[in-house]
């Protein structure tokens, strides 16, 4: 369902005038940061593939709105460049937010490797389950929610 949903927006920014080659150009610029097809290669930068379209296109909106945004390094292609979402909004219409949001709900979603704390986690899941499962389900890591993933493992 959600693959489907994300496919009807992406062609829906189609009709509004983001060809397909644009999306997958724009996602080049994308991948630079978030990693190849939006798979983060750094913990400093989040996986954006397979989140759902909705989502990516607020948190994309709200640089707009003057969210702050930190500065980081590209984390694949030329990584001497640096840069910070507020300025990469900037440059981008709505529909093309909305085809890069369709684009990214599209694939698939791939947990980051990170470290594990096992003490962490355990405090972590009680946490989750008294102030944050009703909108993050599946212990956070449910990517069909349209509040986003907490959970990396």
């Amino acid at each position: 369902m959600k693959k489907a949903m994300a496919m009807m927006l992406l062609l829906g920014g189609i009709q509004v005038g983001v060809a397909q080659a644009a999306v997958e150009e724009m996602a080049k610029e994308c991948d630079a940061c978030h990693g190849p097809k939006g798979i983060s290669l750094s913990q400093a930068i989040p996986t954006i593939g397979g989140l759902p379209a909705v989502n990516l296109g607020e948190q994309m909106r709200t640089y707009l709105e003057g969210r702050p945004a930190k500065r980081v390094n590209r984390v694949s292609g030329d990584t001497s460049k640096a840069g910070d979402m507020t300025q990469v909004m900037k440059s981008l219409s709505d529909a093309q937010i909305d085809a890069l949001a369709a684009y990214y709900a599209a694939l698939p979603f791939v947990p980051a490797k990170q470290p594990f704390d096992g003490a962490k986690a355990a405090a972590g899941k009680a946490l989750h389950q008294a102030k944050c499962e009703k909108c993050h389900t599946g212990g956070g890591r449910n990517p069909d929610d349209e509040s986003s993933l907490l959970g990396g493992r």
